[in-house]
């Protein structure tokens, strides 16, 4: 699924992974994921966002409130391309190969935005509950 992406959702992914990092959680959510999208620059999902007057500092202010200060131990995960690598696995060469085969991606950072609304039980549209924004406005403000 990861070939279908645009480049701007990839790197989304890759930032949700490194929100996750950086808060010392040893999981990937869809919480990590919006703060990755709020950190993108010139995106439909964090020019959305922005309309709604949603910002990065209020979702962690609201994450932190929920699930307590950010641990001081380190998870897992900051090495895993390089322990693919140490047993033959090229990670940037596999998704070279495989969006050669599969062409360039087509799930964009709205549709991840949208996707992350639907998901049950999902700490973001929680998060974004707080600040006021709902499921509706958010696909309101993107059919806009």
């Amino acid at each position: 699924m990861f070939a279908r992406l645009t480049s701007q959702a990839r790197e989304a992914m890759v930032l949700a992974r490194e929100e996750s990092g950086r808060l010392r959680h040893p999981w990937v959510g869809t919480e990590h994921l919006l703060l990755a999208l709020l950190r993108q620059q010139g995106t439909r999902a964090g020019g959305a966002l922005a309309n709604l007057g949603v910002t990065s500092a209020s979702v962690e202010h609201e994450l932190i409130a929920e699930l307590g200060e950010p641990s001081p131990e380190q998870p897992l995960g900051d090495s895993d391309e390089e322990a693919l690598r140490s047993v033959g696995i090229d990670l940037p060469e596999v998704r070279r190969r495989v969006e050669a085969v599969f062409g360039p991606g087509f799930i964009a950072t709205d549709h991840l935005l949208l996707g992350m609304t639907e998901v049950r039980g999902g700490l973001a549209m929680s998060l974004l509950g707080k600040l006021g924004v709902s499921a509706g406005m958010i696909r309101e403000t993107l059919e806009a």
